[in-house]
């Protein structure tokens, strides 16, 4: 009976580890998608704070696969310059470290497919830690 419990009791924790959290009022942020890739941003620190923040944004395929031939580019503000982000390597992995001030509540992310001659800007909401 013992072992029964603790095996359940092992499951429950490991599925519970082993899950994304993306439930109201976390700071997860949410992936978006684009022609078939999905984008994901993730920052550091976590959560983001007022100041300099770096903010990678993956992108994969829906094989799972890198996303690399693209352009990706990052701005706070509608009125800011873009800044391109940085691949490392062929990882499907952009890089930017950006200044963010009290009251900037997004990130804004521009992919560009040079080949295909796409271009898009998400929104991805955010909230600076206190």
């Amino acid at each position: 009976m013992l072992k029964g419990l603790l095996f359940w009791l092992t499951l429950s924790l490991l599925l519970a580890a082993c899950s994304e959290d993306y439930a109201p009022g976390s700071n997860a942020i949410l992936p978006q998608y684009f022609d078939g890739i999905q984008l994901r941003l993730e920052s550091r620190p976590e959560p983001v704070r007022a100041g300099m923040n770096e903010f990678l944004v993956i992108a994969t395929t829906k094989r799972g696969l890198a996303a690399y031939n693209m352009v990706i580019s990052l701005r706070t503000r509608e009125q800011s310059e873009w800044r391109q982000a940085i691949e490392d390597g062929e990882s499907g992995v952009y890089r930017r470290a950006l200044l963010l001030r009290r009251g900037d509540n997004a990130l804004l992310v521009e992919v560009r497919q040079p080949r295909r001659g796409k271009t898009k800007v998400f929104r991805f909401p955010i909230q600076l830690a206190d």
